[in-house]
């Protein structure tokens, strides 16, 4: 994907991945498809170079949907939370997850 900013901070208790991209639908489609496959499994994790976050989906999830529509711009922002499962937390690790550059989300 073109345009691709992310941004991997960590501290002891607080682990965190913040990926933006533009792209066309058909992109955009195949990075929701991948989240949605790792939601279903139970694992998503999102990774770049040598950054890689891990996720083990537990429940209840919460699920936020909000739109917007505005003159020139319209916008959709979903959000999914979930407790945090015990002795399964999140981690990053420091492998290279990919020579491109390209962010990796997979389950």
């Amino acid at each position: 994907m073109r345009d691709l900013r992310l941004r991997a901070m960590t501290k002891p208790s607080d682990q965190k991945v913040k990926f933006k991209t533009r792209g066309d639908t058909l992109e955009i489609v195949t990075y929701l498809e991948a989240l949605m496959s790792g939601l279903r499994d139970g694992r998503i994790e999102i990774a770049q170079a040598s950054d890689r976050l891990t996720l083990t989906v537990g429940s209840p999830i919460k699920f936020e949907v909000s739109a917007q529509k505005k003159l020139r711009r319209e916008r959709i922002c979903v959000e999914l939370s979930w407790p945090a499962v015990k002795c399964a937390g999140a981690t990053v690790s420091t492998h290279n997850a990919q020579e491109s550059g390209d962010a990796d989300v997979s389950r």
